[in-house]
């Protein structure tokens, strides 16, 4: 059973880690909480661990989300052949950290330019 005082630790504990992840440096969280440096490491450290699998899966969204954006910022200019270089590696990037594929060297990119080179000449085409 807890006892208070392991709640008020944990509490504690969590309130540390939550203040170094917003970006506050260790010296600074140290002087907040009333503790060392050398406490609030070791604190982020086992916080951290014990939130991994939180932490990868937030990351993972995160750096979606930004491919995302980065492909419909993108799509905006696919004329352009470095808008299409762009979307391909943000594509290429999204698929790696999902895990769709393993990557073999040089598999995929002639066919996906070509697709994007066959959907550019239709775009530019003049309508018949």
């Amino acid at each position: 059973m807890a006892t208070r005082r392991s709640i008020e630790r944990e509490d504690r504990d969590l309130r540390v880690y939550q203040l170094a992840a917003s970006g506050l440096a260790y010296a600074k969280v140290a002087e907040q909480m009333h503790l060392s440096k050398s406490t609030v490491a070791r604190i982020v450290n086992k916080q951290a661990l014990e939130h991994k699998d939180e932490n990868l899966k937030l990351a993972r969204d995160m750096i979606l989300q930004r491919g995302q954006m980065i492909v419909r910022a993108h799509m905006e200019t696919i004329r352009d052949p470095r808008s299409a270089d762009v979307i391909l590696k943000a594509n290429d990037q999204q698929a790696k950290l999902l895990g769709l594929y393993t990557p073999q060297q040089g598999a995929g990119v002639a066919e996906a330019a070509s697709l994007l080179s066959t959907l550019i000449q239709r775009e530019e085409a003049p309508d018949a």
